[in-house]
């Protein structure tokens, strides 16, 4: 279930934008709708963004996996082409403290 905070905004939204910031600067992509938690996010397989978050303080949980189109090149005649494939990808959710 996924609840919009309304009670002391300013803290919550200033929370929102350090997580938001800390899961993009991991290479992580935060697929929630902005300022609603959990806040949800992604990440590759055997990323550390999650430790990561964890050891900063985060309230992190697993949520399933699912698939993601990434970029990768590939060499065609001499020529670097971006392709893209789908990829396994970790689901995981940020709760507030």
């Amino acid at each position: 279930m996924i609840v919009r905070l309304t009670s002391d905004p300013d803290r919550r939204l200033a929370y929102w934008e350090c997580a938001v910031f800390q899961v993009e600067d991991g290479g992580g992509w935060v697929t929630s709708v902005a300022h609603t938690w959990p806040m949800r996010f992604e990440c590759q397989p055997g990323s550390a963004l999650p430790e990561s978050l964890r050891a900063a303080g985060y309230s992190v949980a697993n949520a399933g996996t699912t698939e993601r189109l990434l970029p990768f090149t590939q060499i065609i005649n001499g020529q670097k082409v971006q392709q893209l494939a789908p990829s396994p990808i970790d689901i995981f959710e940020l709760r507030l403290p």
